[in-house]
């Protein structure tokens, strides 16, 4: 089985960005008050717009328009804690390259050192949840952003 992870950042989400997590017939896997995380129930955007899902708000102060990146980070560790805990789960989608390629492998990038603290902190531990997973046998694979069930709509 599988789950998907993606975030948003755009006008509608404004001020926060939206992280959001899916299995693989695209039910919501966020609960309310899992784990510290901030969720909410939104509308989703764009042509899903009679739909609605919780979603991971955040905001991170290191940045002003990269809140996208943030919203990945989170809704990937989140897809994370939740396949740790249901060892069901042997697959996570993101079409986050960042969060595939660089933070949860290898940590912050040169382009990425002025992180804050925090993001910093959420960076290691998505490193961590990631050994734990793929020591396991979990896979994390890179998707296009059209194949992610997990996407909130609405990108421009």
């Amino acid at each position: 089985m599988a789950l998907y992870c993606d975030g948003c950042f755009n006008n509608f989400t404004k001020p926060y960005a939206w992280g959001s997590v899916v299995d693989q017939n695209e039910k919501d896997m966020i609960i309310t008050n899992f784990d510290g995380f901030k969720i909410e129930n939104k509308k989703l955007l764009g042509t899903k717009s009679n739909q609605t899902r919780n979603i991971i708000l955040c905001k991170f102060d290191d940045v002003k328009s990269q809140q996208n990146n943030g919203a990945e980070l989170l809704s990937f560790i989140y897809s994370l804690k939740i396949a740790l805990k249901d060892n069901k789960y042997k697959v996570i989608y993101s079409d986050s390259d960042l969060i595939v390629k660089w933070w949860s492998k290898t940590g912050i990038s040169s382009s990425n050192k002025n992180c804050s603290i925090e993001k910093k902190k959420l960076i290691e531990e998505s490193i961590k949840l990631r050994k734990e997973f793929e020591g396991k046998g979990g896979k994390v694979i890179k998707i296009k952003g059209d194949d992610n069930i997990a996407d909130l709509g609405l990108h421009k």
